[in-house]
């Protein structure tokens, strides 16, 4: 399948970026206040808005897990299918989002990747709207740089992802395992918006298949330029029907840590102080900054241009860090999560798995009559992925208690 992938995202790199043609504009319900603040830098044009970009990455999700705590490390972490959030993350998502509104800050609409840890972070983080999904804000690390700029030396745009943590689950699987995150979650109740997936939001026009696979591909290539176009001429139109023009528009944009650093976009070079001051490469799971931009109707009166605002970038949700040398406990993995984690060291590291058990086996081999019972339970839940005792020395509950 790796080798499938790399030639089909050959083909369509070397057919350059395009803009899906487009039959209807997006139905959305959202809508803010009219009139909420006068926008200090104008546009000549009669129709324009002060558009603020919250632009925010996904929180702790179930790759990042097992990146950090899990037995394989980086390596195992890229074949975890469309990872979803893990238990840490949705509160973190919480606790960020409950940041934001103390000061002030309220968003008129959320839209997220593809990538399920972004919906959910979108659901948690900002709760009360519904989630568009976008294309074009994918993750763009663990990848290899687009052909394009194979002679560009220190170029990190528009690469092309190679492991499955960033490719998404067909629609169909995306929306049965959010219906089981959302089911096994401890924080079900605070999900209230609705999800309008790829196929609402960027339905294809082209009737060839082949053609299909292509556009959908280069749309999932991140690329701020082009989240910027489509975001003016697909989703700003509907947004702003009803609104007194020169009023400000607050837009969540839930998106990858990679795609936030990358050097080419707006969002590393204007922002990038906000997580490196803090002594960090990338941004925090959570981290929001957010960006203006004048949005101008053009002459056609059916889609906006988006021109960055000449005020600084400013600092929303500071994000979440985490302690990696504590254990995780694992209300902290979530069930879902450590579902998938488990299939995938059983899937892809066998030898990793089976030594594991070994290790568990002798631990045990000593403990009493009970001793194979616990034997049992500790290989089948793979036991050295959580902390039972949150008490215990070097067993630190790391995130929550029960």
């Amino acid at each position: 399948m790796v080798s499938l992938h790399f030639l089909i995202c050959f083909l369509c790199a070397l057919l350059g970026p395009i803009h899906a043609g487009r039959s209807t504009r997006l139905n959305l319900d959202a809508a803010g206040d009219e009139g909420e603040e006068n926008v200090e830098y104008r546009s000549t044009n009669s129709k324009h808005f002060e558009v603020e970009l919250v632009v925010t990455r996904h929180a702790l999700s179930c790759a990042n897990i097992v990146k950090d705590w899990g037995p394989g490390g980086s390596a195992l972490q890229k074949v975890v299918d469309d990872p979803i959030l893990s238990g840490a993350g949705e509160d973190g998502s919480i606790a960020m989002g409950k940041h934001t509104r103390d000061a002030g800050i309220e968003v008129d609409a959320v839209v997220a990747s593809v990538l399920l840890r972004s919906v959910q972070t979108a659901l948690y983080q900002y709760p009360g709207h519904d989630v568009y999904i976008m294309p074009y804000i994918r993750e763009t690390g663990a990848s290899f740089p687009n052909p394009k700029n194979w002679f560009k030396k220190g170029n990190e745009h528009n690469r092309i992802e190679i492991g499955t943590d960033n490719w998404p689950l067909p629609e169909t699987e995306q929306k049965n395992k959010m219906a089981d995150a959302n089911s096994a979650s401890r924080n079900s109740e605070l999900i209230n918006g609705k999800i309008h997936w790829l196929s609402e939001t960027a339905p294809f026009d082209n009737p060839d298949k082949l053609g299909q696979v292509v556009e959908s591909l280069k749309q999932s290539l991140g690329d701020w330029e082009a989240f910027l176009k489509y975001f003016g001429e697909e989703f700003l139109p509907t947004l702003t029907e009803g609104k007194e023009s020169g009023s400000k528009i607050t837009v969540a944009v839930v998106t990858h840590s990679m795609f936030m650093k990358d050097k080419e976009f707006d969002i590393y070079k204007d922002c990038n102080q906000h997580w490196k001051g803090a002594g960090n490469n990338r941004p925090l799971n959570n981290q929001a900054v957010a960006m203006r931009y004048d949005a101008t109707l053009d002459d056609t009166g059916n889609t906006y241009s988006l021109k960055k605002h000449p005020s600084a970038c400013r600092a929303v949700a500071p994000g979440m860090k985490y302690d990696k040398d504590k254990r995780l406990c694992e209300r902290d993995i979530g069930k879902v999560c450590y579902a998938d984690l488990k299939e995938a060291v059983w899937k892809f590291m066998p030898k990793v798995a089976e030594k594991k058990m070994e290790d568990i086996r002798d631990k045990y081999a000593h403990s009493g009559p009970d001793g194979n019972a616990q034997t049992l339970q500790a290989a089948m839940e793979m036991n050295e992925l959580t902390c039972t005792d949150g008490k215990a020395p070097g067993k630190e509950r790391t995130f929550s208690e029960d």
